[in-house]
Formats: C-alpha cells, sequence, structure tokens
C-alpha cells in the first residue's frame, strides 16, 4: 500500500466561521495523526473543530465540544487518527485570530485493500436506536474511536450499543448524561463482523457522532 507523509499549516484570520484546515483529494485519503491549534493571541480562545462528512451531508457537523476553551499563547493538540475520505474536509471555528495551525497526516491511495474511513451524522431524533455503522458484507470493520456531541441545548441521556448480528440482539457499550456543547468518546477499539451495528440512543436532539475506523476484506484462512 503506497503511502506519502505529509503535513499541513497555515494561520487563522476569519472568526465566527468555519474555516477548512484540511480536504482530502479525489481519489485518497487523509489519515490525520496530529492537529496542532496554537492561540496567538492575548486572550483566551474559544473554539471548535468540525468535519464535513460528504458521503453524509454538504454540512459541517460538531467533532468534540464547539466551546473549546485554550489560554492565550499556548496550543491544543488533537491526537488519535482522523480519518478524511476524499472530499472530507476538518475545520475550525474560533472567536479570535490569528490562530496558527499545524497538523501531520497520512496520504493514502482509496483503492487500497485496506481503508481508512469515518462516518459522520447529525441525529435529528430520539428514543429510537440510529444505526451508525454497519459492517458491509465480505468486509471486516475496526472501529478505533467513536465520538458523540450533544448540541441540544440541554443536558442528554446517551448510549452507545452494539448490534451482534450473529446473536441477534443490542449490548450496552456505553451510557451516560451529556451537558450541552459537550461531548463524550469511546476509543477502546471495536472490531465489527459483517452486519455487526453500532448504534446510538439519545434522549435529547440534535447531537452529532463521528465514528473513525479501518474496513478490511475478510482472508481466506488455510484449511
Amino acid at each position: 500500500m503506497a503511502t506519502q507523509f505529509k503535513n499541513f499549516g497555515g494561520i487563522v484570520t476569519t472568526t465566527g466561521s468555519v474555516v477548512d484546515l484540511l480536504e482530502a483529494p479525489a481519489g485518497k485519503t487523509c489519515v490525520i495523526t496530529t492537529l496542532n491549534m496554537f492561540n496567538n493571541t492575548n486572550g483566551n480562545m474559544v473554539y471548535g473543530n468540525y468535519i464535513k462528512d460528504v458521503s453524509e451531508s454538504s454540512n459541517y457537523y460538531t467533532f468534540g465540544a464547539p466551546d473549546f476553551v485554550q489560554g492565550n499563547y499556548d496550543q491544543d493538540v488533537l491526537t488519535g487518527q482522523i480519518h478524511l475520505e476524499a472530499g472530507d474536509i476538518i475545520g475550525l471555528n474560533t472567536d479570535v485570530q490569528p490562530i496558527h495551525i499545524w497538523g501531520s497526516y497520512l496520504l493514502v491511495d482509496a483503492k487500497a485493500s485496506l481503508k481508512y474511513r469515518h462516518i459522520t451524522k447529525h441525529i435529528t431524533s430520539t428514543v429510537s436506536t440510529h444505526a451508525i455503522l454497519t459492517c458491509p458484507a465480505g468486509s471486516t470493520c475496526i472501529a478505533k474511536w467513536i465520538r458523540w456531541t450533544n448540541v441540544s441545548g440541554s443536558t442528554s441521556t446517551m448510549q452507545i450499543y452494539f448490534y451482534d448480528s450473529s446473536a441477534s440482539g443490542w449490548v450496552y457499550i456505553d451510557s451516560g448524561s451529556v451537558l450541552d456543547d459537550n461531548y463524550w468518546y469511546f476509543n477502546a477499539g471495536m472490531i465489527l463482523e459483517p452486519g455487526d451495528v453500532v448504534g446510538l440512543v439519545t434522549t435529547q436532539q440534535p447531537v452529532d457522532i463521528n465514528v473513525m475506523y479501518i474496513e478490511v476484506p475478510i482472508p481466506q484462512l488455510r484449511s
């Protein structure tokens, strides 16, 4: 699998709207390993990261809380893999400027058998279980990072579920209350076989949820 090791950077001078930091080019996937955001002002920075998943929507949705606070002349480092498929974008919304950006990523051919994938969904209904990721036939999916953000305006009780297609049943993975404009995450790793599902239930809406995962074709085992 051909991979290029690359970096990106720049200075954000726009406030109050999402500024694109990196877009995955056609036919490629970007696997961001580090995103460094430096507040080069003499006051606090209130900011949020946003992701556009073009397979789901033309809108940006939150990736974590939209109102993080970072002190003056200080940096925040976002680590853990962020997968951008072709056309997907990660952006920043900040209330002050200039903000200095630097990041590193892997540039991978989207046709490679091992696929770095991501899905972001904007949930606008409550109570019922929403299927966020379903592992397709012939593949195994390894969910590396699941992050859900409450943007409803009030505290929400949210549960992450796993559906085992071989057992035909849902099981709890995580459950708890999440304050408005706050988030929670699961990064212990989860393997999904064909037909298995990651699901979400929320008592308030809307909620944004992001899943970073790897999709691998199931190999034949020798007898």
